[in-house]
């Protein structure tokens, strides 16, 4: 991403550009020109705030899927934060003359005027950047240049992909609530995910310290600088309860046990303790723990 700060030559050059762009309703796509080496998951990210260039591992690169056009003139003397909440003047859909022409053939209107139609091929390509068979079979391009999407051949191809990419959108943003996954019936699959747990198989009290964190996630550098640790990262089988969850999900999500368990990790307990462990709910590891299983 580029330098927020307005004052030139204090990394590398000032991108005002960007920060213009910056508004809660616009979208950004994040992508790598290059993957590294060791395959991490997506190739994409998706966000309406800036972001870290190491968001994705590697260099990261802001595509905004509005392209806001404001007075020039009135935003000159601004600064930055001032300029997030400037009012544009007038904005459009940041697509290509070929992109465009792709929608119209597909029977889409104009995407300046129509919000949805403007974000059709941008949540296709997140949807796709999710797909684990996309990355395994485009590897070895993925790690040479940028991800090239395919587009559907049809409008119902095309929001149906479109669709998915906005379910990838809403589990991404943890400031919004998400039906069935964080408000409402939880779906059977996700319950065991991520729970908190004393590998004591014992209630957890804070007042005792459970929740101390003492596993060396950070250490003080020179400067104040602090680097990050190893924490404790340790890999287990997955229980009993957590398999008949998954099984209870296979309904709703249309796969096969074997699909299901395909698109999944080995299960891991992160611990915050170094304390000695005294049961057997969390293998090699002890105190509080959270249980992480999806890729």
């Amino acid at each position: 991403m580029g330098y927020t700060e307005r004052t030139a030559n204090l990394w590398n050059r000032v991108r005002p550009e960007l920060l213009g762009q910056c508004r809660r309703e616009n979208l950004f796509l994040l992508v790598r020109c290059k993957a590294p080496k060791t395959p991490d998951g997506s190739i994409f990210l998706l966000t309406n705030h800036l972001s870290d260039q190491h968001a994705l591992q590697t260099d990261v690169y802001f595509f905004p899927t509005w392209l806001e056009i404001a007075d020039s003139k009135k935003r000159k003397n601004q600064d930055s934060f001032e300029a997030l909440s400037h009012p544009s003047v007038s904005r459009r859909a940041n697509l290509s003359q070929a992109a465009r022409s792709y929608l119209v053939d597909l029977g889409f209107k104009c995407p300046d005027g129509e919000p949805e139609e403007a974000l059709l091929i941008w949540l296709h390509a997140a949807s796709t950047g999710y797909s684990t068979e996309y990355i395994a079979e485009n590897a070895g391009a993925l790690r040479q240049d940028w991800p090239r999407i395919p587009l559907p051949a049809t409008a119902d191809a095309l929001l149906a992909s479109a669709e998915l990419g906005h379910t990838v959108a809403a589990l991404l943003n943890v400031e919004e609530p998400v039906g069935a996954v964080t408000t409402g019936s939880v779906r059977f699959e996700l319950r065991p995910i991520g729970s908190i747990a004393k590998a004591a198989a014992a209630r957890i009290d804070p007042g005792a310290g459970d929740l101390a964190v003492t596993a060396g996630w950070g250490h003080a550098g020179q400067g104040g600088v602090t680097m990050p640790g190893k924490g404790r990262l340790v890999e287990r089988a997955y229980s009993d309860e957590e398999l008949a969850a998954f099984r209870e999900g296979l309904g709703e999500l249309h796969l096969t046990y074997d699909q299901l368990m395909a698109c999944l990790s080995a299960p891991a307990s992160m611990s915050i303790s170094t304390t000695t462990p005294t049961g057997a709910a969390c293998p090699g590891a002890s105190g509080a723990t959270r249980s992480a299983a999806t890729r």
